[in-house]
C-alpha cells in the first residue's frame, strides 16, 4: 500500500492557523497503511479525528531494547477509559467514558511505520464542529505567535488581538485555538521575556562576581527562543553558611515577585543566633514542574 499523507484530509491547516475547508473526503485509517515516520502517522490520525469529530491522545508507546528511538505506539480516542482516583475530594467531571476507538502503529524492518490494528467505532457522539476544542487539535502557529508577541509589545489588549484574528479567519470556528489559549500563551511569553539587555547585564554581573570569588556559583536557563527562563545563584558566603547551617532549609516562591512577574525563590536557613540566613536564590519563569526540577537540580549542584 502506498504511503498515506495529510493530503487526504478535508481540512488544510495553514501556518497562520486559519482553517480552509476543501472538498476531499477524509480517509479512515486501516491496517497496512505505511508512514515515513511516527510524526506522519500521528498527524494523519489527528487530522482524521478532527474531521470525524473527536480528539486523540497517546495511550502508550515503547522503545527498542537497544535503542532510545520509539518503536511503537497506540493512539486512542481522548474519551478512552481511565482509572478513577477515589482519594480526590473534588474530582473533575469524567470525560473518558471507555471509548475503544484507536490506531496501533509500529516501526517495521524497512524503517517505515505501519498500522497494525484499528478500531473505528466510538461509544459516544462525534461532532466535527466541536472537535477544535479538543486538546489534540489546539495549536498556535509560528506566524500567529509572532503577531501576538508584537501586538503585546505594542500594548494592544488581548481581546482586541483575538477579535482581529477572528475577523481575519472569517469566524471563530476557523481558528485552531480560542481566547483562553491566546491569554495563556501571552502570559507565558511575558513571564519569560526580559527587557532587551537585562539578561546580558545579569550574565555580565555573574561573571564579574565569579572573577572576584571563584566560589560564586550561578546557572541560567533559556527557552528555545533564547529568552531567559530560570536563574539560580549562590555567593561564597552563602555556600560557606550552608556547610554549618544546612540542617533545616525553607523554600518559598510566594515571598516576593518582581516587575517581570517572575517568582523569587530564596533558600533560607537559620544560624546559631536564630537569625535567618540566605543560602541561595532563584528566579523562575513560571511555577511549573519543569521549572522546579531545574531549580532543585541547580541547588544540588
Amino acid at each position: 500500500m502506498e504511503d498515506m499523507s495529510l493530503n487526504n484530509s478535508s481540512t488544510e491547516i495553514e501556518d497562520n492557523n486559519i482553517l480552509t475547508p476543501t472538498k476531499t473526503i477524509p480517509v479512515p485509517p486501516c491496517v497496512g497503511m505505511l508512514f515515513d515516520c511516527y510524526g506522519d502517522a500521528y498527524d494523519f490520525y489527528n487530522v482524521y479525528a478532527k474531521n470525524v469529530g473527536f480528539g486523540i491522545r497517546v495511550r502508550n508507546s515503547y522503545k527498542g531494547k537497544n535503542s532510545n528511538e520509539k518503536q511503537g505506539a497506540v493512539l486512542c480516542c481522548s474519551h478512552e477509559e481511565c482509572k478513577k482516583n477515589n482519594e480526590v475530594s473534588n474530582p473533575r467531571p469524567l470525560k473518558r467514558i471507555g471509548c475503544c476507538a484507536m490506531m496501533r502503529i509500529k516501526s517495521n524492518n524497512t524503517q517505515k511505520w505501519v498500522v497494525t490494528e484499528v478500531v473505528l467505532e466510538h461509544n459516544h457522539k462525534t461532532t466535527p464542529s466541536s472537535a477544535r476544542f479538543c486538546k489534540s487539535h489546539k495549536f498556535i502557529g509560528t506566524a500567529i505567535k509572532k503577531k501576538l508577541e508584537l501586538n503585546s509589545d505594542a500594548g494592544i489588549r488581548t481581546n482586541k488581538k483575538f477579535h482581529s484574528l477572528i475577523v481575519q479567519a472569517g469566524g471563530p470556528e476557523n481558528l485552531s485555538f480560542d481566547e483562553k489559549d491566546v491569554r495563556n500563551y501571552l502570559d507565558n511569553y511575558k513571564r519569560l521575556k526580559l527587557v532587551q539587555g537585562d539578561a546580558q547585564a545579569m550574565y555580565e554581573y555573574f561573571c564579574h562576581m565569579q572573577i572576584k570569588n571563584p566560589n560564586f556559583f550561578y546557572l541560567m536557563d533559556f527557552d528555545d527562543e533564547t529568552r531567559l527562563k530560570n536563574v539560580f545563584w549562590a555567593d561564597a558566603r552563602s555556600r560557606v553558611a550552608y556547610e554549618f547551617f544546612g540542617d533545616a532549609i525553607t523554600f518559598d516562591t510566594t515571598y516576593i515577585t518582581n516587575r517581570y512577574d517572575m517568582p523569587f525563590a530564596p533558600f533560607v536557613g537559620v544560624n546559631h543566633h536564630g537569625q535567618s540566613i540566605l543560602l541561595g536564590c532563584g528566579l523562575l519563569g513560571n511555577e511549573t514542574t519543569d521549572s522546579f526540577i531545574w531549580l532543585f537540580n541547580a541547588w544540588l549542584m
